[in-house]
């Protein structure tokens, strides 16, 4: 698996939703849902 700080997104192989899936009961339900379409988002602007 892969480990990644709260608040990054994960590298090379890591799939984009991992941190959002360990972070996800520690915020209400809007707040996961915008973060996380705006980190998928980027990271595939970054990804290419």
């Amino acid at each position: 698996g892969c480990t990644v700080a709260p608040g990054t997104l994960p590298e090379g192989p890591c799939h984009p939703h991992g941190i959002f899936n360990l972070e996800r009961h520690l915020v209400d339900r809007t707040t996961y849902k915008e973060r996380r379409a705006a980190a998928i988002a980027e990271w595939r602007v970054l990804a290419g």
